[in-house]
C-alpha cells in the first residue's frame, strides 16, 4: 500500500431542524436557545449575538439582555461538533430589537408617623423584580404633587392640616423602565394641636417716658410651652428687646409702642398676642426769665422735654392780666402790658400737645413805675 497520503474529511454533521429562540425580548429576561436538530448526534456549543456582533462571555444555552442590548436584535449562533465529522454551525432568527426592562414591586413600601403638625412621616423601601439602582418618593397632599419632597422622610407643616397625605416609591435602574409602587397607608387627615388660655395674658404699665411696661402670659393647657417676647416701635422689632419688660427711652418718645408674646409647643398652632401701648409721652419741664419795664413785663418761656420738641400755646398770667403764645422751636416771648409797677408774680402753664405732658412755670418780675403826663 502506498503510504504518505492525505485523508479528507467527507463527512459533516448535518441540521435537520433548525435551531430557534424563545422567551422575551426584554432586558431581564431569559431568552433560550432549542439546538434543533442534527445528524449524526452531536455535541453543542453557543455563541449569542447583538446585531450579528458576538457577546462577550455570552456561551450558555440561556442569555439574559442587559441595558447594553436595548434596541438590538439579539441571535444565538449554535455549533454543532463530532470528532471527524465538518461541524455544522447555524444562526436562530434574530428577535425583536430588545426592549427596556419592567421593574416589578414585589412588596410595596409602607409608610408610618403620626399625622400632626411638625412631625415626621418615614417611608421604609418595597422591594422589586430586580434590584434598583436608585430610588426616590412622591409625595401627595390630598393627591396634589408636593414639590421637592423626593426623600424617605417628610415634615408636616400647618398648610397640610386637613389633608391626607400619601406616599410612593419610585425606583430606577439602567436599562428598565422606571417602577412606581405606592403605599398602602394613607395618613391623615393631619391635625394640629391648639393651645388653649387657661388665665389670659395681660398687660400692664403706662406708655410714658422711664415708666416700665410689662406683658404677663397667664397659664396655658398643656402648660410645657415656650414663650417669647418682642417689643416693637412703630410696628418694627426694638433690637434687644427680648424681656417680658421694658422701659420707654428718649428714641421711643412720640412712637407707638406695642408688645408681642408668643407661646409655642412643637405640633401645635401657637398662640400670638399683640398689645399697643399707643404713643409714648414724656414729661416736660418749663424755664421762666423775666424782664421789668414800665408797667409791662418781657416774659421768655423755654418749654423742654425727652425725645421732643414741645410745640403749642402757652399761657402767661400777671395778676389777672393774661397773654398767650406759641412757642417755636420750643421757645416763646410774650409781653403783658397795662401793669401795675411793684413785684409781681410771673405763672406759666403750657398746656401739652399730645407727646410732651402739660407743665407749670413760675417766676417773679418787678414792674417798673411809669412817668405820669
Amino acid at each position: 500500500w502506498p503510504t504518505g497520503f492525505i485523508h479528507f474529511v467527507d463527512k459533516a454533521v448535518k441540521n435537520t431542524v433548525p435551531p430557534s429562540l424563545s422567551g422575551t425580548p426584554q432586558v431581564g429576561a431569559t431568552l433560550r436557545a432549542a439546538k434543533g436538530r442534527w445528524k449524526p448526534k452531536p455535541s453543542y456549543t453557543y455563541q449569542w449575538l447583538a446585531d450579528l456582533v458576538p457577546i462577550e462571555g455570552a456561551t450558555a444555552q440561556t442569555f439574559t439582555p442587559g441595558p447594553d442590548q436595548v434596541g438590538a436584535q439579539v441571535s444565538a449562533r449554535v455549533t454543532a461538533t463530532k470528532e471527524a465529522h465538518t461541524p455544522g454551525v447555524l444562526d436562530t432568527p434574530a428577535t425583536e430589537p430588545i426592549a427596556k426592562g419592567e421593574l416589578v414591586s414585589t412588596a410595596p413600601p409602607a409608610v408610618s408617623g403620626d399625622a400632626e403638625v411638625d412631625a415626621v412621616l418615614t417611608a421604609t423601601p418595597g422591594t422589586w423584580s430586580a434590584t434598583p439602582d436608585s430610588t426616590s418618593y412622591q409625595w401627595r397632599s390630598d393627591g396634589v404633587l408636593l414639590g421637592g419632597a423626593t426623600q424617605s422622610q417628610l415634615t408636616l407643616t400647618s398648610a397640610m392640616v386637613g389633608t391626607t397625605i400619601t406616599a410612593a416609591e419610585v425606583a430606577r435602574r439602567s436599562g428598565f423602565v422606571k417602577g412606581t409602587a405606592a403605599a398602602p397607608q394613607a395618613v391623615g387627615p393631619v391635625v394640629e394641636g391648639v393651645i388653649e388660655e387657661v388665665t389670659p395674658i395681660t398687660a400692664s404699665g403706662r406708655n410714658h417716658y422711664g415708666a416700665q411696661l410689662a406683658v404677663e402670659p397667664g397659664t396655658t393647657d398643656p402648660e410645657d410651652v415656650t414663650t417669647t417676647y418682642a417689643w416693637l416701635r412703630d410696628g418694627i422689632a426694638i433690637e434687644g428687646a427680648l424681656e417680658p419688660t421694658y422701659l420707654p427711652t428718649e428714641a421711643d418718645v412720640g412712637h407707638a409702642i406695642s408688645a408681642q408674646i408668643t407661646m409655642a409647643k412643637p405640633r401645635y398652632r401657637s398662640i400670638v398676642r399683640t398689645f399697643d401701648f399707643a404713643r409714648t409721652t414724656t414729661p416736660s419741664t418749663v424755664g421762666v426769665r423775666t424782664s421789668g419795664r414800665k408797667r409791662k413785663a418781657v416774659v421768655r418761656v423755654r418749654v423742654a422735654a425727652p425725645g421732643t420738641t414741645p410745640s403749642g400755646p402757652v399761657r402767661v398770667k400777671v395778676g389777672r392780666t393774661k397773654e398767650q403764645g406759641v412757642l417755636d422751636n420750643g421757645f416763646v416771648r410774650v409781653v403783658l402790658d397795662g401793669l401795675k409797677p411793684g413785684e409781681r408774680t410771673v405763672k406759666v402753664v403750657f398746656a401739652g400737645d399730645g407727646i410732651a405732658q402739660r407743665s407749670r412755670g413760675v417766676a417773679a418780675v418787678l414792674v417798673r413805675k411809669g412817668k405820669k403826663k
